[in-house]
């Protein structure tokens, strides 16, 4: 081997080595995620970030809520204003790598999202957490679990 073969050589194991710190030894499972998740909601909206051009209009956003675990868990979901005001909250079971699918539409039929609270409001943001016992929340053995 020559020595410039050799020395791209060093230089390639050198750089494998250095980027080998970065990767972790084991895969992250979602258990190791975030048991938080925010979105973005839209009911009736309309807006403009372009000229000239018509208002991009979205009548009914839905949202999905997947599962990637093999635990049951109970999902807590609660839609805010921009502002922070509260328009609403829900309670969900997600089954074992299973997903749950919700429009705006819908919880604003259901009563969930409130018209009454949030009047004017045509978008805003969703939040929601999950827990391994829906019997457990607010108390000690609560679990947050990832998705």
């Amino acid at each position: 081997m020559d020595n410039l073969n050799r020395s791209l050589a060093i230089a390639v194991l050198m750089a494998a080595s250095f980027l080998a710190g970065f990767i972790p030894l084991a895969p992250a499972v979602a258990q190791d995620s975030s048991p938080f998740v925010v979105g973005h909601w839209r009911l009736n909206d309309s807006f403009s970030d372009f000229k000239p051009g018509p208002p991009i209009r979205t009548e009914n956003t839905d949202f999905v809520f997947v599962n990637p675990t093999s635990l049951t868990l109970t999902l807590e979901y609660a839609f805010f204003a921009p502002d922070g005001t509260f328009c609403g909250c829900d309670r969900d079971t997600l089954q074992p790598n299973g997903r749950t699918r919700y429009t705006m539409l819908g919880e604003q039929q259901a009563n969930i999202f409130s018209t009454k609270l949030c009047p004017t409001q045509t978008d805003g943001v969703l939040k929601s957490i999950v827990f391994t016992s829906a019997d457990q929340i607010g108390k000690g053995d609560a679990v947050q679990a990832g998705v």
